[in-house]
């Protein structure tokens, strides 16, 4: 078919080639707007960046079939530890798939946290699942919670105590690594230096003594500390005597301050200023008071901004009317308004119808008995200004003291007069004596002498004599080492004289010796350690001298050093008597072995370390004294292991602490417990008050509660 022409153009009849040209025209117009669009959305889109390559598309019908956790279970042990979980996705072929995305959740988002990453971290104690899920795939963790202590934390972690006595709470808390606390009931073992702060089970610290200690908690395997202080503060300032009597002008005293703390302990090692008004006396500077004129005056002494003071009578009183107001002092000294008895005393009858007064034609005092009189407080230096006085006794026991002054018999007085209170009373000449001589001439048959008791003929050697006793006289000087060639003797007994120097060691030489006594004189040195020879030797006594002129009374001589094991060799002892001395050290454990011993009696001295335990075999004991040392740590539980004790006094040791422990209220026997002036703490045991033979019990100057 022709058809018609049309102006300026060519008629083409339409074929196959014509319609595949035209097909690929326009696929090639397409592929350049194509290609114009992507490089002017580029452009617009992403500046001069190159693009990022994306992970193509996983094939088509791939899916997450599997999803695991690692690691499956685990435990963390303290709040705000973590832990990062890893997750692994598989499809159903078995083969790990990437960048492919998961989502974690928590059962218990009390216990564990986790975030968009698979960390775990802990919140609370307990257990929770973990979930990881991919698609409809999922995989789980078991998390545990469950603190475990990592540290003690004790609060406050320092203190300062400022008093003996002083009391403070700790509290221990237990933590875990991060420092969360650990709930629960935690049971802390407390432990400190006992010596300076003692720590009770509750965690309550006691100050013992100045110094510093670490107060320890700990629970299982782990400890917590705090730095605890103890630093006394003066709060008081005391003079002793509280007041003084001079008889004379010019007549001295000895007076001596000690500072206090808020608690009434003693703060140790201050100096003292001392001053005084303008009245009847002057005072040094080391305390020493002068009367100047009849009167009175104060005597001020000052330590650390607080001072105390005492005052001072002057009286020119003579013969009983001096008589009289010394033992006005006396009464006023040691609360004789609360003696059982003070019948006529501080009235004008005549002194000698003042109860426990004797006295002699002219009215001076000759006698002094107020045993078993509830005296307290101190003994007045004025005692030594009775010239006429020839026995005194005093329960001094029951006398308070700041200095160690507890006697168990009477101690002496001045010896101006060549009286001893408490010896014979028999005054000798004031030069020393040659021993061997004067012995000789005072050898009798089957008598008494005059110092020297024999059973043997008159004018027989002297070597057989079996004792000699010249107690209470002034004998002078040193005792002479040729004592020791009487070898038959048995009893040698020089107390309450003037004896002065050591002792002879030669003593050790006497082997029949049965009895020594060379108490009350003026010996020092060491105890030789040779007397541990006298295997027959059943009675030692070396108790001191008390000098009551001086203030505090206190012995001028001692002896010192440490005490001999070989006192332990003595098995036959049944009395040692070593009070007042200055022995230092511990108590020998070959003490031990004196089995027979029934009275031992170390009051007194400056021994220390724990109670000894060597007492615990000395079963026959019937009186035991250890007070007035620096005995340390807790009264022990064994005591009741003396079954025939009698007699107990562990006072004035002044680092004795802990509870009254109750094997105390199982000695059935005691007939007197003095347990004062220590650091002992806690509840007094109510069954003390059970024990009924008890006649007296001092347990006062303590930390105790209760009844």
């Amino acid at each position: 078919m022709d058809l018609a022409p049309t102006s300026g153009m060519t008629s083409v009849p339409a074929g196959p080639g014509l319609a595949r040209g035209t097909a690929r025209a326009a696929n090639y117009r397409r592929s350049r707007v194509l290609c114009l669009a992507a490089i002017l959305c580029l452009i617009v889109n992403c500046g001069d960046e190159v693009p990022a390559v994306l992970a193509p598309p996983p094939p088509p019908g791939l899916v997450a079939t599997t999803v695991t956790l690692e690691p499956s279970s685990v435990t963390l042990d303290a709040l705000g530890d973590t832990i990062r979980l890893a997750a692994t996705v598989l499809n159903q072929n078995g083969d790990p798939m990437a960048g492919v995305p998961i989502a974690y959740t928590t059962t218990d988002a009390s216990v564990v946290r986790v975030d968009g990453f698979g960390l775990v971290t802990a919140f609370g104690n307990g257990s929770a699942v973990v979930t990881a899920a991919s698609g409809a795939a999922t995989g789980v963790a078991t998390v545990t919670v469950e603190q475990m202590v990592a540290r003690v934390r004790v609060s406050p972690d320092s203190a300062t105590l400022v008093a003996i006595g002083d009391t403070l709470r700790l509290e221990a808390e237990a933590l875990d690594s991060q420092g969360r606390g650990v709930p629960g009931t935690h049971v802390f073992e407390w432990s400190s230096n006992d010596s300076v702060a003692a720590v009770d089970r509750d965690g309550l610290v006691t100050a013992v003594r100045n110094g510093s200690a670490v107060v320890t908690a700990t629970t299982g395997t782990v400890s917590g500390e705090a730095a605890v202080n103890v630093e006394q503060a003066v709060a008081e300032v005391q003079v002793l005597p509280g007041w003084v009597t001079l008889f004379s002008v010019g007549t001295t005293a000895q007076l001596a301050a000690r500072a206090l703390d808020a608690n009434g302990a003693e703060v140790p090692n201050m100096e003292f200023e001392w001053s005084n008004d303008r009245g009847a006396a002057r005072v040094s500077a080391t305390g020493l008071v002068t009367a100047l004129r009849e009167g009175t005056g104060v005597v001020t002494a000052t330590t650390a901004s607080v001072a105390g003071s005492a005052a001072v009578t002057v009286s020119l009183l003579a013969g009983a009317a001096k008589d009289r107001a010394i033992l006005e002092a006396v009464y006023d000294a040691t609360e004789g308004r609360f003696w059982r008895n003070n019948r006529n005393w501080l009235s004008d009858a005549p002194l000698g119808d003042w109860y426990g007064v004797d006295t002699d034609a002219d009215g001076r005092v000759v006698g002094l008995d107020l045993v078993a009189n509830n005296l307290e407080g101190h003994i007045p230096p004025e005692l030594g200004r009775l010239d006429e006085l020839r026995e005194l006794l005093l329960d001094a026991a029951t006398v308070p003291q700041t200095w160690c002054y507890r006697p168990s018999s009477p101690p002496e007085s001045s010896a101006r007069n060549g009286r001893g209170i408490g010896g014979s009373g028999s005054a000798r000449g004031g030069e020393s004596l040659h021993w061997l001589s004067w012995a000789r001439r005072t050898d009798a048959g089957r008598e008494h002498g005059a110092g020297l008791v024999t059973d043997i003929p008159m004018g027989a050697p002297l070597s057989f004599a079996t004792g000699l006793r010249n107690g209470g006289n002034r004998l002078a000087g040193p005792i002479p080492p040729e004592l020791g060639e009487l070898a038959n003797l048995e009893t040698l007994s020089l107390d309450s004289n003037e004896l002065s120097g050591s002792i002879p060691p030669e003593l050790g030489k006497l082997a029949n010796l049965k009895t020594l006594s060379l108490s009350r004189n003026r010996l020092t040195g060491t105890l030789p350690p040779e007397l541990g020879n006298l295997i027959r030797l059943e009675s030692l006594n070396l108790a001191v001298s008390y000098d009551l002129t001086l203030t505090p009374p206190r012995p001028r001589y001692v002896l010192s050093g440490r005490l001999p094991p070989q006192l332990g060799n003595l098995v036959r002892l049944k009395e040692l008597d070593l009070r007042g001395h200055k022995f230092t050290g511990t108590v020998p454990s070959a003490f031990a072995r004196l089995r027979a011993l029934e009275y031992l009696s170390l009051t007194c001295n400056s021994l220390d370390g724990p109670v000894p335990s060597v007492v615990r075999q000395l079963r026959q004991l019937r009186h035991l004294d250890l007070s007035g040392n620096q005995f340390e740590g807790g009264i022990p539980a064994w005591l009741d292991d003396l079954d025939d004790l009698e007699f107990l006094d562990l006072a004035s040791n002044y680092f004795l602490t802990g509870p009254i422990p109750t094997s105390v209220t199982r000695m059935t026997g005691l007939v007197r417990l003095s347990l004062g002036t220590n650091r002992l703490f806690g509840l007094i045991p109510p069954r003390l008050g059970r024990l009924t033979n008890l006649e007296s019990l001092a347990v006062g100057n303590n930390l105790l509660t209760g009844a």
